[in-house]
């Protein structure tokens, strides 16, 4: 399918469920609401492109160029996305639920109120990114990417397994490592870290 047979094919609500977009250019495209479930979209160019309430169920984004691409509120739970480039991305409310993002570029995304429970952002980059400070997820891959011994990691390791903590606990806890931790996230801008501590 071309670029021009896709977007109309979106438009006339057509299904593109299992269809073959592997090296698509679709940039800045309109795919909103489009059926994509079980889609190849491997090495294709989305960057920019419109999948708000598109339903990527089960598809194939494996080197697909996400880049500033419009994913509000998309299901990508357990989605494939290594080294995925999601730069400037918005993935506000987006549920990325056990979502592989191992070395994905996420600086600059939006990732607020994002669901990233069970998500595996090892060295994922987050800079600048607008972060969902209540993900354990983030938290935990943060402290990690700036841990150096064997505390800090303890600590990084901490945080994903006391899910049922809130800030207030982690804050309350007597630790070794927790002040590196307050200061690793004070300077990552954290609002949850009260200034008078550390």
């Amino acid at each position: 399918m071309t670029r021009d047979e896709i977007i109309a094919a979106v438009k006339s609500g057509a299904d593109l469920r299992g269809a073959d977009l592997r090296g698509a250019n679709l940039c800045g495209a309109n795919l909103r609401g489009a059926n994509l479930c079980g889609a190849d979209l491997c090495g294709a160019d989305l960057c920019g492109a419109d999948l708000r309430g598109a339903d990527p169920c089960d598809a194939d984004p494996r080197g697909a160029n996400l880049r500033g691409a419009n994913l509000c509120g998309a299901d990508l739970c357990g989605a494939d996305l290594r080294d995925a480039n999601l730069r400037g991305a918005d993935l506000r409310g987006a549920n990325l639920c056990g979502a592989d993002l191992c070395g994905a570029n996420l600086r600059g995304a939006d990732l607020r109120g994002a669901n990233l429970r069970g998500a595996d952002l090892r060295d994922a980059n987050l800079r600048d990114a607008n972060l969902e400070w209540r993900s354990h997820d983030i938290v935990a891959e943060l402290l990690r990417q700036n841990a150096s011994t064997a505390q800090e990691f303890a600590v990084a390791g901490l945080v994903i397994m006391r899910r049922d903590w809130c800030w207030k606990e982690f804050l309350a806890c007597d630790i070794t490592g927790k002040l590196w931790a307050i200061a690793v996230l004070r300077g990552l801008k954290c609002p949850h870290i009260p200034a008078e501590l550390g």
